[in-house]
């Protein structure tokens, strides 16, 4: 292992650096030579790499770069801190040689679990802590046999046939492929042994129960309203925690805090690019994402348009032409604008989630239509860059309550593409008490002969989704009680709920059919409703105004949900 610091040249770095220096004022050059040695010397301290080594015959070094960067100006450091990041290629790695390909899989936290796990928090009243991980990947030791070369600036000389000597690597260092893999199986099987129980359904979600008898099995379904839990969640090497019990809480923190280098901070402002603002007070949460929506208005120019009153009309006939020029003389690019959009949209904004998924055809045939949408869409999230997803503290009996609207659009792409396919397009909401926890917008992969047939599609993709969530909450210990599934179309209800098809519903798919197996088991209820009252009618089609506020705000948090 390397245990000393090595000397730099910097007269011998390479034209990133040199570049990066250039663009620096004078009096910054000193603190960028030491940002710079600052973070090799960090992964030697680690103890990362072997000292320097001949290449063994058979082996490939993979090159190591070092990539600079200015940091955000805060009030601290208004000018910005300069970082480097020491990285090897690895892409430049061959499968079989220096890694498996079939074992660098490292899955994260799901969107939809990050939800629940908030609103449990704040429904229940518990404590909300999130925690950072200090280089994370770096408790992880690395099992392959990997060597690569001395970032731009240091020499480590010359073995015997004259090739330059190598580091070999003995932490899963950023930039490798199988360093997320490492770390994950690293803290995976350190919260078991602290006897959390691993979800079946999100890898990346840890609980337990207990009293002041001791820990309850959740298979047992504990008293969810006298007994402790905490729930751990985690997105590579930032946690959230949530836990009824503040003294649990602390305990955990400090088991973390003795076998890693962790951030404490604290109650969750800031959560992977999402703004958290609880008021434990009146049980509210608010979640949002201003700076992803900020950025992409200041990258467009658009900071001081104009705000619309929704994201998106019907397009006229005469719009769905080709448009590349049109895009050019605005600057626009689709694929940047909807891609910020669309990050905001699967988060906490299920408002622009129709608008990002009937633009997602402009990044490869551009019309006029869609420009005019993508402008529109830009204004409205100017006039609404600090939306966010609302939740209310619910009662213990109408937090186990799962509802689902479910609505579904007849030949959805009609009237908005240029070259429609007559698939329809439906949308689901699936809310945990009056939490509004998951929801998606998407065209079907087949072409319908009926408006029922397109409602039945829509209920059992909401059901696949519905089982999931329900299969979570009940892995870690709570009692669901059958779900409401709202619908607004009597004949698909019909479909769902009978045991036989008659020669009109022959042709219908039986994967489409998936929501009668849960109608059969007694989990799912579905009830009829009007079409003016089906909430999920906004991720179908661009409503009137006044109509998209009404459900805008109920499906958001805004204003209470109205169930039949």
């Amino acid at each position: 292992m390397l245990k000393d610091h090595l000397e730099c040249d910097f007269a011998k770095c390479d034209k990133t650096f040199r570049d990066f220096e250039a663009a620096l004022p004078a009096d910054r050059v000193d603190e960028n030579r030491k940002a710079y040695k600052a973070e090799f010397d960090g992964m030697v301290d680690s103890g990362s790499l072997s000292k320097p080594v001949p290449l063994p015959l058979g082996h490939v070094p993979v090159p190591m770069i070092m990539v600079g960067k200015v940091k955000t100006p805060t009030e601290k450091d208004p000018k910005g801190k300069l970082k480097w990041r020491a990285c090897p290629k690895g892409f430049k790695q061959r499968d079989g040689l220096n890694f498996d390909a079939d074992d660098i899989y490292a899955p994260v936290m799901d969107k939809t679990t990050l939800r629940m796990l908030l609103s449990i928090g704040n429904s229940r009243d518990a404590n909300l802590r999130q925690a950072d991980v200090t280089q994370a990947f770096l408790w992880a030791d690395l099992d392959e046999e990997v060597y690569v070369t001395a970032p731009p600036g240091y020499d480590l000389g010359r073995d015997d046939r004259g090739r330059p000597l190598v580091f070999r690597v003995l932490k899963a260092i950023y930039g490798l492929k199988q360093s997320p893999a490492c770390w994950y199986k690293l803290i995976s099987r350190w919260l078991l042994e602290q006897d959390y129980q691993q979800s079946g359904y999100d890898q990346c979600l840890f609980h337990a129960w207990r009293n002041a008898n001791g820990p309850i099995d959740p298979s047992q379904r504990p008293d969810d309203q006298h007994d402790d839990f905490m729930f751990i969640g985690f997105h590579v090497d930032d946690f959230l925690i949530v836990t009824t019990d503040k003294q649990w809480e602390t305990e955990f923190l400090d088991s973390l805090r003795s076998r890693f280098d962790i951030s404490d901070l604290g109650e969750p402002t800031q959560l992977l690019g999402l703004n958290i603002e609880h008021n434990k007070a009146a049980r509210s949460l608010k979640i949002s994402c201003p700076t992803v929506l900020n950025d992409m208005l200041q990258d467009t120019g658009m900071t001081g348009v104009y705000p619309t009153t929704s994201p998106a009309t019907n397009p006229e006939p005469k719009d769905l032409i080709v448009a590349d020029d049109d895009y050019r003389q605005e600057g626009l690019d689709p694929a940047k604008v909807i891609g910020s959009i669309q990050y905001a949209a699967c988060s906490c904004r299920p408002d622009l989630a129709l608008v990002c998924s009937a633009l997602g055809s402009e990044r490869q045939e551009k019309t006029l239509a869609g420009l005019k949408n993508l402008k529109r869409s830009i204004g409205y999230v100017a006039g609404t860059v600090n939306m966010g997803l609302i939740y209310h503290g619910a009662t213990s009996s109408r937090f186990a309550q799962i509802t689902v609207w479910v609505d579904s659009e007849f030949g959805g792409d009609l009237k908005l593409v240029k070259d429609p396919t007559g698939r329809p397009r439906y949308g689901f909401a699936i809310f945990v008490g009056n939490d509004l926890v998951s929801y998606r917008t998407k065209a079907a992969d087949t072409v319908v002969l009926s408006s029922a047939h397109a409602e039945v599609i829509g209920l059992s993709e909401a059901c696949r989704h519905l089982s999931w969530v329900r299969n979570v909450l009940k892995d870690c210990g709570f009692k669901i009680n059958p779900t409401v599934i709202y619908e607004d179309n009597a004949a698909a209800i019909s479909i769902a709920t009978r045991a036989y098809l008659t020669s009109r519903t022959r042709h219908i798919h039986l994967r489409d059919l998936y929501v009668r197996e849960l109608v059969k088991k007694g989990d799912v209820e579905i009830r009829y409703v009007k079409t003016n009252e089906n909430i999920a009618d906004f991720f179908t089609k661009f409503q009137p105004v006044a109509t998209f506020r009404i459900h805008r705000d109920i499906l958001m948090g805004i204003s209470p949900v109205k169930r039949a």
